[in-house]
């Protein structure tokens, strides 16, 4: 495993969220719980987010990586955002200032209104068109990629079913590194977006991912 967290806590994580006088990435039920209202806009970017950084390990070309993301939309939730991103490998240029980076994420877990998505942050290529969020259920999704600017491939799997196989560009810039949380366009004007992710894993094989997470 190169991480293995259940969100007990955010130590060792970069945190974007609004944090006075009330926070809006905090830890529930052993859970990490995501929130963003109408009107307030994260201080380090201006952004509607509020989202966790695992800045390391980062991403080269050729990485090879299994990725285990457990993830609901609160009954809290009562957004209709004209898009949301859930998780995100993001492009390096964040951290590096890469000018080759555009800065959509080439992999993201997004919600259009209420459709779930898998997608590059542009809106195209679409990897998997899902169904309609389902508030308060858990959802498990898990990533197999290959990180390559040319040859890259992304295999996605939805409670334990395959739902995406792409070949092509799956990265941007020099490297790429994961972020969770809900992240949304500043023209949703209305509704609480509230995300929970319980357990995250990155590891170099399924057989190291199943060992050091509690995926079924």
């Amino acid at each position: 495993m190169l991480f293995d967290s259940e969100l007990s806590s955010f130590a060792n994580l970069y945190v974007q969220a609004i944090k006075t006088p009330e926070p809006r990435a905090t830890i529930v039920n052993g859970a990490g719980r995501f929130e963003v209202r109408p009107g307030e806009y994260e201080p380090d970017t201006g952004s509607q987010r509020a989202e966790v950084t695992l800045a390391n390990p980062k991403f080269y070309e050729g990485a090879d990586v299994w990725v285990y993301d457990k993830v609901r939309w609160s009954t809290a939730d009562t957004a209709n955002p004209a898009w949301e991103v859930v998780d995100q490998f993001h492009d390096g240029s964040a951290i590096s200032g890469d000018p080759t980076a555009n800065g959509s994420p080439p992999i993201a877990l997004l919600r259009y209104g209420q459709q779930i998505r898998i997608a590059n942050g542009k809106g195209s290529p679409v990897y998997w068109n899902g169904p309609t969020v389902e508030r308060g259920r858990w959802y498990e999704l898990v990533y197999h990629i290959k990180f390559s600017k040319t040859a890259g491939e992304v295999e996605a799997f939805w409670n334990g079913q395959k739902v995406a196989s792409f070949k092509g560009p799956t990265m941007n810039s020099e490297y790429t590194y994961f972020k969770a949380g809900v992240y949304r366009a500043k023209e949703t004007l209305t509704g609480i977006s509230v995300v929970e992710h319980d357990e995250i894993g990155v590891a170099t094989s399924l057989e190291a991912l199943k060992a050091g997470t509690h995926m079924q």
